[in-house]
């Protein structure tokens, strides 16, 4: 039988809430039958119970914001009773994010992560180390943000809750009634990304000239991607013609407006962040509590800047891609989640900075065991196809050969770049008409079974990142464009923009 534990941290939802903890831990008993009848045996576990955790045999937690002691003690459970599905109760200030060092020079100094929960790597602070991740573990936020006085209102945690509780489920047909939007600039990137997820790009708009106000039949849709831009505790997404950034989507416009146990699947920048609506500029939550508090069962999103290219696939634009046809395939959220993943380290080159920080921003914040998708019997043979890389030179294969053979890379700002490296900067600067970049090595580290193959092989990313103003949002847009060589050649080169 499948099990599940739900974590939280009692003391710190005390602390938020005072004396409406006890309607919130009732809140948890209805999900708790929900699981039964679907077979499911779920623990409701607080990781600052010290009796509950040492019945168990785990250390429990004494500070509720500190992430080694939290990461340890997920181990444990794991360790100890294995559970198939792990749910995560609660904002970063109930149960926090792993901060990672941001493996790209942009302007966020950490990346805040759930993914070291998913892997049973032990605490680091570095993605690389969190490459094998093996489990099904999830986030059901609430708001971000302590009371000034009092108790903070528990309505927001209490419809979560209720909302996770709710199993109401779809057909295939159901969940590829989508609705996508786009910023303009990137119609051909999206229009690929949709017709790979649900067969057409037929109800794919852009903004501008759309938005930010949608139909109610388009907000009824059972599936949502949006490829646009967002910004620092923001409560809306951006498209982009030009330099022209308008509203596309909004917490405000989407309340209310959300059909049941719908999915969301966004690449904006911060399109997951979970902040205080306390300190944003309107004070209004963002759009990934707004969804998860109105009827999203599965919300994948990214805690900070995201990146992807300007055409064609990467990053951002794969992972949230092979998050919905997991989702379309009758998967959980959570195992959804954990094979976009597993397949984006297995298919990419985790040797790009810009990989490494998509792995770990990229979030789910759910309950990590329902399913919205119910196959019929005839269509559970259905599988996920992997993206093969098309090899057309021998200086591609040559490419592929060494990312396959490579674990990750890591800042070597102190490593001389060669002149033939230097010369194709320049002439790339001049084409792009870059002014504002900078230049930073990332030496590539190959694993274990190869290094013997390649020990004498000096091989760097060079990460060449631009840095532009974006009017009307308060964060700047990056353009990164990473080189890969050896000491003799360049063997492949790539363009990303941050989202």
């Amino acid at each position: 039988m499948a099990t599940k534990y739900i974590v939280s941290n009692r003391s710190a939802l005390s602390a938020k809430y005072r004396g409406e903890i006890l309607n919130i831990e009732a809140a948890f008993v209805p999900i708790v039958a929900a699981d039964r009848q679907e077979g499911i045996t779920t623990t409701v576990l607080f990781l600052d119970d010290a009796a509950a955790m040492r019945a168990i045999g785990v250390r429990p937690v004494t500070q509720s914001d500190n992430e080694k002691q939290v990461k340890d003690a997920i181990d444990w459970i794991f360790a100890m009773v294995d559970p198939t599905y792990m749910t995560i109760f609660g904002a970063p200030d109930v149960v926090p994010h792993q901060l990672l060092n941001n493996p790209v020079s942009d302007r966020d100094p950490d990346v805040p992560s759930d993914l070291p929960y998913a892997s049973a790597s032990p605490f680091s602070r570095n993605v690389s180390n969190f490459l094998a991740p093996s489990r099904v573990v999830s986030r059901l936020p609430d708001l971000h943000g302590m009371p000034d006085t009092g108790g903070k209102d528990p309505e927001y945690p209490l419809r979560v809750l209720a909302k996770a509780a709710d199993r109401t489920t779809g057909t295939v047909d159901d969940y590829r009634d989508y609705f996508a939007v786009s910023a303009e600039v990137w119609n051909e990137s999206t229009t690929t990304s949709v017709t790979k997820i649900f067969g057409n790009a037929s109800a794919l708009t852009l903004s501008p000239p759309n938005g930010p106000t949608w139909s109610p039949n388009q907000m009824s849709s059972k599936s949502f991607f949006v490829n646009a831009h967002g910004d620092d505790r923001s409560s809306t997404f951006s498209g982009q013609k030009s330099s022209s950034y308008p509203t596309c989507l909004s917490s405000a416009f989407i309340r209310g407006t959300l059909s049941t146990n719908m999915v969301f699947a966004v690449e904006a920048c911060y399109g997951a962040q979970l902040y205080d609506p306390l300190f944003a500029s309107d004070q209004v939550m963002g759009i990934v509590n707004q969804s998860v508090g109105d009827g999203c069962c599965g919300y994948f999103g990214s805690s900070n800047i995201a990146y992807g290219p300007p055409a064609g696939q990467g990053q951002a634009d794969i992972i949230t891609q092979l998050f919905l046809k997991s989702v379309l395939a009758g998967k959980t959220v959570g195992q959804a989640a954990l094979d976009a993943r597993q397949t984006f380290i297995g298919t990419q080159g985790m040797t790009n900075p810009t990989n490494l920080k998509t792995i770990g921003q990229f979030m789910l914040m759910a309950d990590a065991s329902f399913a919205p998708v119910i196959l019929p019997t005839t269509t559970y043979s259905l599988l996920l196809a992997r993206e093969g890389a098309i090899v057309s030179t021998e200086n591609e294969r040559r490419a592929i050969e060494l990312q396959l053979a490579t674990d990750h890379s890591e800042p070597a700002p102190e490593d001389p770049i060669p002149g033939f490296v230097s010369e194709a900067i320049t002439r790339i600067a001049t084409e792009q008409k870059l002014t504002n970049y900078s230049v930073t090595p990332h030496r590539v580290v190959f694993n274990e079974s190869h290094a013997h193959l390649y020990a004498e092989l000096d091989m760097h990313v060079y990460e060449v990142l631009e840095e532009f103003e974006r009017p009307g949002l308060t964060t700047p847009g990056y353009k990164s464009i990473e080189i890969t060589a050896t000491r003799d050649e360049i063997i492949a080169i790539e363009e990303t923009f941050s989202k």
